[in-house]
């Protein structure tokens, strides 16, 4: 860069420092910082007149330009962003444009509620992420558990947090850190700083396999919840629209068992989602769960039994597959008639999932069915439990006798 001149007095209006990129404002005795961004040559004010700060505000600002040519982003300088409070204001605006359900979003902002107000010290917006470490997780850890809490309108009332619920906040506290990171504020994760005897610090989870009926349960629930009863002075037209409901309701219900879709999923399924051998299911949670579901024989089943009940009908057989958004209530009712254990809508893909299982179907594929994005383990954590009357049928196969080869004798 050449030296400008002002006036007739050729005094000196930039000057080069002893560091290369580093000009000194004669005028205003104020360092600025001369770089290139994306071909663009640009002047900073440093906003120092000490050279030695003016070097450290160039690292940094360095540091910000070279992020945003690898994030494809707007620079921003480092120096902005220094403490968890304001990491966490970042990840909540990130989190403002991503493509989750509300509900996630909310789950996600409570969390971080939790993580502030059980925070150790109790001054979280102010720590630094470089101070973040395995200590601390395990002080927020034992805040959680013994924290004090009220549920929605003081309805409910308690003391600590469960584990799930802790792990939850804990991986928010991960996901800030993740982000810290990235804008080099800190260069360790005390997530990975266990040594010696130090165990994880998320806490083990107590899942229970959910108790499925058997398969002739589950089949006297469907007819069940299709039976109406007329009541004594009940008009015609009404009692007819009871039984179209129950249908629906059964239909709804058979969908959700035979398909293993989520319930947003079925009530978005439509009769050109239909192929025949396959059924596409429109994903709503993820990129994976949009997928191509064969028809085992139950579901095609169902599907021609829905679309001959709507042409004698007279409705249409496009747009929309079922009739009712939910059947919870008619399966609730059915289970109560018949003695057994209520049942939910995501009981259902339980079901669904483990009769695939038990049938011999592989986790990876089961799991492509539901619309996993891992590829298995979440499917077999969750669902790769046996129903008492398969594991009983399993183990009728098991023998401990030595196998005898064909004209073999004893000796």
């Amino acid at each position: 860069m050449s030296e400008k001149t002002a006036g007739s007095s050729k005094e000196k209006v930039w000057k080069r420092s002893a560091t290369e990129g580093i000009y000194l404002h004669v005028p205003s005795a104020i360092y600025y910082a001369r770089y290139s961004q994306n071909g663009v040559r640009k002047f900073k004010s440093l906003e120092t007149g000490v050279l030695t700060h003016a070097r450290v505000k160039r690292s940094e600002l360095m540091v910000a330009v070279e992020i945003s040519r690898l994030r494809g982003a707007p620079s921003e300088p480092v120096s902005t962003l220094k403490t968890l409070g304001d990491v966490t204001a970042r990840l909540v605006e990130q989190l403002g444009s991503t493509t989750q359900k509300a509900a996630t979003k909310n789950n996600y902002l409570q969390q971080l509620a939790a993580l502030k107000n059980c925070w150790p010290g109790g001054k979280f917006e102010s720590t630094l992420p470089s101070s973040v470490t395995y200590e601390t997780l395990l002080r927020l850890r034992e805040n959680l558990k013994s924290v004090r809490w009220k549920g929605h309108l003081h309805r409910r009332a308690g003391v600590g947090y469960s584990n799930a619920y802790t792990n939850q906040v804990l991986a928010r506290l991960n996901n800030v850190l993740v982000l810290a990171r990235s804008l080099h504020l800190c260069g360790h994760d005390p997530f990975a700083e266990r040594v010696g005897l130090q165990g994880e610090i998320f806490l083990p989870l107590n899942q229970k396999a959910p108790r499925l009926p058997s398969t002739a349960e589950m089949d006297r629930i469907f007819h069940e919840i299709t039976n109406v009863v007329a009541g004594k002075s009940e008009i015609k037209p009404l009692l007819e629209w009871r039984v179209s409901r129950a249908m629906g309701a059964s239909e709804h219900a058979r969908f959700l068992a035979y398909s293993g879709c989520r319930l947003s999923e079925a009530n978005n399924a439509t009769f050109e989602d239909d192929h025949g051998t396959s059924f596409h299911v429109r994903g709503t949670k993820s990129k994976p769960s949009d997928r191509e579901i064969p028809c085992v024989k139950a579901f095609r089943s169902l599907l021609d039994e829905i679309k001959a009940r709507r042409k004698a009908e007279g409705g249409p057989t496009t747009g929309l597959l079922l009739t009712v958004k939910s059947s919870r209530d008619a399966i609730k009712n059915a289970c109560h008639r018949l003695g057994l254990k209520k049942l939910g809508h995501h009981h259902l893909r339980h079901y669904f999932a483990t009769v695939c299982i038990e049938s011999g179907v592989d986790i990876p594929t089961v799991s492509r069915w539901l619309g996993h994005s891992d590829g298995g383990p979440l499917a077999m954590r969750v669902y790769g439990h046996l129903r008492k009357e398969h594991s009983l049928a399993q183990a009728s196969k098991v023998s401990f006798s030595p196998q005898r080869s064909e004209g073999s004798t004893a000796g």
